[in-house]
C-alpha cells in the first residue's frame, strides 16, 4: 500500500519497495489528483512493475548523458551545456544521484551569485535537463531540482542596429573577410553557428533558398529561408573551394570571430557593451522585419524559433499591427 502526505502545500507519495521506504513529491496540490497518482503507483506495486532506481555511478550516468546529448543538441550548445553540468557535478562532490539534494543545488547556485540571473537560469536549465534524463531512465524517482525555481529576469527589449548603424557597419566591413557573413546574418536572421556551418549543398541559388538542417540548428528545427538579392549577389562572389561556404585562409571557422567583429563595431562607432555581439545582427533582422509589417508568426518561422514566446520579444515593435487588429472589431 502507498500513502500520501502534505509537505510545503504539495502532496508527497510514500511506499515500500523491496523492503526500502521510498518517498518523493507528486508535484500536485490537489488531493483528488494526488489520490489518483497514489492509486496508479499501487497498481504498479501489485503488478510487480514498480522498480527501484538503477544503481549506477554518477560519472557513468554523466558519460551516458553526453552521448545522448550529441544526438539532441547542436554542437554550439554542447560546448556550453556539458561544461556547465560537469562544473556542478564537481562542486557537489556526489558519487551517486542520491547524493544530489535540493540543498546541494541551492548552494551551487549561490556560488554563481556574481553571474546575471539569466546566466544562472541557464545553469538551472542544464542541471534540470540532465536530472530529467536520469529520471526517465529510472536512475532516480524524484528530480531534486523541481523544488528550485528559476530567478526572475527583467524583460528588456533586444538591442538591434538602427539603419544608420547598419550602413556604417557595412561601410567599414566592405574589405573584411566578415562582410559576406554580416550580409548573410542581416538578411536571413540566421544564428552565427548556423552561418559558420553552412555548406554549399544547403544553398539552392536556382530557387534562391537556404536550407537549415535540424542537426545544425540550435532549436533542432529544419527550415528553409528565402535568399534576399543582396545575399544572392554576395554568395555568387564566393569561390566553392571547400564544402563550407564561409572560410578564412581556406579553412572553416572553428569558432565565432568575436575579436574581428568587435574591431569592426569600434570602427563603426557602435557600442553594444558586453554579450553576444554577433547576435545583434539576428535581432536586427527580426526587428526590422517586424517594423516593416511582417507578422510575428512569420518572423518566428524565418528565425527558426521553437517557441512562439521567443518571437514575442519583438512584439513591442509592431504597435501598428496591434492597432489594426483591434480596429477589425465590429459589434
Amino acid at each position: 500500500m502507498a500513502s500520501i502526505f502534505l509537505r510545503n502545500n504539495t502532496y508527497w507519495l510514500s511506499f515500500y519497495l523491496n523492503g526500502k521506504r521510498i518517498q518523493y513529491s507528486l508535484k500536485v496540490k490537489d488531493r483528488r489528483l494526488a489520490l489518483h497518482l497514489k492509486r496508479q503507483k499501487e497498481i504498479e506495486l501489485e503488478e510487480g512493475r514498480a522498480k527501484l532506481p538503477t544503481s549506477k555511478k554518477l560519472s557513468e550516468i554523466v558519460e551516458e548523458y553526453k552521448e545522448y546529448s550529441k544526438l539532441k543538441k547542436a554542437e554550439k550548445s554542447l560546448k556550453t551545456d556539458i561544461p556547465q553540468l560537469e562544473k556542478f557535478i564537481k562542486f557537489s562532490g556526489a558519487n551517486t544521484l542520491r547524493d544530489v539534494k535540493p540543498h546541494t543545488i541551492q548552494l551551487y547556485l549561490q556560488s554563481l551569485k556574481k553571474l546575471k540571473p539569466k546566466s544562472i537560469n541557464n545553469y538551472i536549465g542544464n542541471i534540470r535537463t540532465f536530472l530529467n534524463y536520469a529520471k526517465r531512465n529510472n536512475y532516480i524517482f524524484d528530480n531534486p531540482i523541481d523544488q528550485i525555481k528559476k530567478l526572475k529576469v527583467p524583460k528588456e527589449p533586444p538591442r538591434y542596429l538602427s539603419k544608420d548603424e547598419i550602413s556604417k557597419l557595412l561601410e567599414v566591413s566592405k574589405e573584411s573577410h566578415l562582410y559576406p557573413i554580416i550580409i548573410t546574418a542581416l538578411y536571413t536572421g540566421m544564428r552565427i553557428g548556423e552561418i559558420l556551418n553552412l555548406e554549399w549543398k544547403d544553398i539552392d541559388l536556382s530557387n534562391n533558398t537556404i536550407t537549415i538542417r535540424g542537426s545544425k540548428a540550435k532549436s533542432r528545427i529544419f527550415r528553409t529561408i528565402p535568399i534576399h538579392p543582396m545575399v544572392s549577389s554576395t554568395l555568387h562572389k564566393i569561390p566553392h573551394s571547400t564544402p563550407f561556404v564561409f572560410v578564412y585562409n581556406g579553412k572553416k571557422y572553428t569558432d565565432e570571430p568575436k575579436r574581428a567583429f568587435k574591431t569592426l563595431l569600434v570602427a563603426a562607432k557602435i557600442n553594444l557593451g558586453k554579450g553576444r555581439l554577433f547576435h545583434v545582427l539576428r535581432h536586427s533582422c527580426a526587428s526590422w522585419l517586424v517594423m516593416s509589417g511582417v507578422d510575428l508568426y512569420t518572423v518566428g518561422k524565418i528565425l527558426g524559433h521553437a517557441d512562439f514566446a521567443t518571437t514575442q520579444i519583438y512584439a513591442h515593435l509592431s504597435p501598428e499591427h496591434l492597432k489594426k487588429a483591434v480596429e477589425t472589431l465590429k459589434f
